[in-house]
């Protein structure tokens, strides 16, 4: 079994501009500080290609590949039939498609990253070397979550961007997207704002805990709010892991547009756009939910093709 399986979800089209090009950065650099660190044994990178209407992500991508990524890339592709299945009239269901990357990893961490965003080495370095290695004299959760930083259109140039990943003083002078959920907030209506309920770097949920729980919430088909439900319900039972404070927010999102981004969502404040695709609803944030996942989740009973590269 390996220690951690990265997972993205994505597909071959045009959301918020080159989201082709965006999701192939992301790949191609986590294979990278993976091999850099000398962690391949350890380590994988789960992409799945979620109803691609045109060719698949796994041919879009192929000459994109860096050689980085053989042996540590594994795609595994949903295509339309078989997505429309489940996720009735959302265009991107990112919960069964998460739930695709759990049923199909071979790490003992599940680790939920963006399709644009971008792995830092203090991560790095906090993973291999400290998380369930060192012994501080109490367990280490099972789930943890870190929120990002968000580079600039400049700081997203594929010339530069390594620069504010691996250069420790450049990386701090990348934005810090929702800083104030480094800690959980009163709200002004009293209630908790968790430290996980905003935009994602990670979020890190060990397997078994991920299977006790059932997995993202599949009813939940649109867009945002999944990650903060899933980790209620984590929440209720055990501790959550504030990662942001161990690293910094070392992880990093590459620079878009959003007209094609959520409509609506008062989570969201960074954005200077409003979006058009629909959203899940709100109140999923503030009340626990018996997730209603059929022990088939995750379309395990379904033929998928996943290839190792």
């Amino acid at each position: 079994m390996k220690r951690i399986s990265y997972v993205l979800v994505s597909r071959n089209d045009r959301y918020n501009g080159d989201s082709v090009g965006r999701c192939t950065n992301t790949i191609n650099h986590a294979c990278e500080i993976i091999q850099k660190n000398n962690v391949a044994e350890e380590s994988e990178v789960v992409l799945v290609d979620w109803c691609s209407k045109k060719e698949p992500l796994k041919d879009a991508i192929k000459h994109r590949l860096s050689p980085q990524c053989k042996d540590v890339l594994k795609i595994v592709t949903v295509p339309p039939d078989i997505a429309d299945k489940h996720q009735g009239d959302s265009p991107f269901s990112e919960v069964h498609a998460m739930n695709v990357g759990f049923r199909q990893m071979s790490g003992k961490h599940f680790a939920r990253i963006d399709q644009d965003t971008l792995i830092g080495q203090r991560f790095m370095d906090w993973f291999y070397k400290e998380y369930e290695v060192k012994d501080y004299g109490w367990p280490w959760p099972r789930a943890s979550f870190c929120s990002r930083r968000n580079l600039s259109e400049d700081q997203s140039h594929h010339s530069v961007f390594r620069d504010y990943v691996y250069d420790q003083a450049l990386s701090k002078q990348v934005e810090i997207c929702h800083e104030h959920n480094h800690y959980s907030r009163l709200m002004p209506n009293e209630q908790i704002y968790p430290f996980y309920g905003g935009a994602v770097g990670v979020m890190m949920v060990e397997k078994d805990c991920y299977l006790e729980h059932k997995g993202f919430n599949e009813s939940l088909v649109y867009m945002n709010s999944m990650d903060t439900e899933f980790m209620n319900r984590i929440a209720q039972k055990e501790d959550v892991y504030n990662l942001c404070l161990s690293i910094d927010a070392d992880f990093y999102h590459q620079h878009h547009d959003r007209g094609d981004g959520a409509s609506n969502d008062t989570t969201q404040p960074h954005a200077q756009q409003e979006g058009v695709r629909k959203t899940n609803e709100l109140d999923v944030r503030n009340k626990m939910i018996e997730n209603p996942n059929p022990d088939n989740w995750g379309l395990i009973d379904e033929n998928l093709d996943v290839i190792l590269l």
